[in-house]
């Protein structure tokens, strides 16, 4: 038992070494932490980037090709073409397990007028994506762990699934959107377009600066609060199981039942807005 105890201290031992060598300016000369790798986007009609558990950061810039750069030792990274795809694959390299590595960063450099489709996935990481009005035709996020900003993106059709972690989009304008989070919170500002929305454990909160499309929402256990514009036209469909419902909203034809489902239209009552909670408040203002 003795000779197996030290047999363990032995390797573990050896593993540290090798974890602390390869952190040191001796071990960055055989294990580079910067990686930079570019790619022609002619005729390409997807980035596709899947990433382990690198922070992935999208940044618009004046180019007309794709650069990504990775700084940490975790990881290895191949930017390939398929077709009319740009696949950028984050891999672990061996020896991750080791507490030693500091996290990743992948920056994913693109063409400020870049408008075709792109697939970001990351299965323990941030994602943060500044479009300054970047105009896409689809944008398509699956996050395992992690949190999602978006700023200022005009997109087709957005779709996100994440099972942890909290979805944040500021001033988005799109067609359709699909939003399911399991554990987490969405949180929307300036916000314009078709929404549907899914959280299983967590508050759903949505501001609209302009509401031309239905809103389908429907929240497991967490509070839902909603924001709309004083010209917008909707009939409001709202329900909650156990919770209340609070409409500042002066609406034509009201129905309200023991507070927690509240029925009417405001304005023309033009689009649809369905709100289901099973647990949890629901605010309309």
């Amino acid at each position: 038992m003795k000779k197996m105890i030290g047999i363990l201290f032995i390797f573990f031992g050896v593993l540290i070494l090798l974890g602390l060598f390869v952190n040191s300016n001796i071990g960055n000369r055989f294990t580079s932490s910067n990686q930079h790798e570019s790619a022609d986007l002619s005729g390409i009609k997807t980035i596709d980037v899947d990433s382990s558990s690198a922070y992935v950061h999208v940044i618009p810039s004046k180019r007309n090709d794709l650069e990504a750069a990775l700084n940490g030792h975790k990881f290895r990274m191949t930017v390939n073409h398929e077709g009319d795809t740009i696949k950028v694959d984050i891999k672990h390299k061996w020896l991750n397990f080791l507490p030693f590595w500091k996290p990743s960063t992948l920056n994913i450099y693109i063409p400020e007028d870049y408008n075709k489709n792109m697939d970001l996935s990351t299965g323990s990481g941030n994602v943060k994506f500044n479009g300054e009005t970047m105009n896409l035709n689809r944008l398509k996020l699956n996050v395992h762990s992690g949190n999602i900003v978006l700023k200022n993106l005009h997109i087709s059709h957005l779709y996100n699934n994440t099972l942890s972690g909290n979805f944040n989009g500021d001033h988005l304008i799109t067609k359709t959107t699909s939003l399911d989070i399991k554990s987490g919170n969405i949180n929307l500002s300036s916000f314009t377009g078709e929404l549907n929305g899914k959280v299983l454990s967590g508050h759903l909160s949505a501001q609209f600066d302009q509401l031309n499309d239905p809103i389908h929402l429907d929240v497991k256990s967490g509070d839902a609060t909603l924001k709309f514009p004083k010209n917008a036209d909707f009939t409001l469909n709202a329900h909650t199981i156990s919770g209340k419902v609070n409409c500042d909203i002066p609406l034509q034809k009201a129905k309200v039942n023991d507070d927690n489902i509240v029925n009417g239209s405001y304005g023309t009552g033009k689009y649809p807005v369905k709100l289901n909670v099973t647990s949890g408040k629901i605010n309309i203002y």
